[in-house]
């Protein structure tokens, strides 16, 4: 069952998260490309970075992994602090 979705138009692909732990990039027309399943819980969060030409996914983690939506390549990580007022 897919939890989130996210059309990328720039490069023409559509990226799916999943209860199933995954993330997967479509063509426009309904093919797979990629399938990116190395998370330890259900995708939390998908969104692209035009900037740096990037989708960051969050599942189950204090990280975000970076991905390259063209290649499927894992790019990069990027932690998340959170900070609440009473460790400030």
């Amino acid at each position: 069952m897919i939890k989130y979705i996210f059309f990328l138009l720039s490069d023409c692909r559509i990226l799916t998260g999943s209860f199933d732990k995954s993330v997967k990039i479509w063509t426009a027309d309904g093919k797979l490309v990629h399938k990116l399943d190395n998370f330890i819980s259900t995708v939390s969060g998908i969104c692209y970075v035009p900037r740096n030409k990037t989708v960051w996914v969050a599942g189950g983690t204090s990280y975000a992994s970076l991905f390259d939506p063209k290649s499927g390549d894992n790019v990069g990580i990027l932690r998340v602090l959170c900070y609440t007022q009473s460790n400030l």
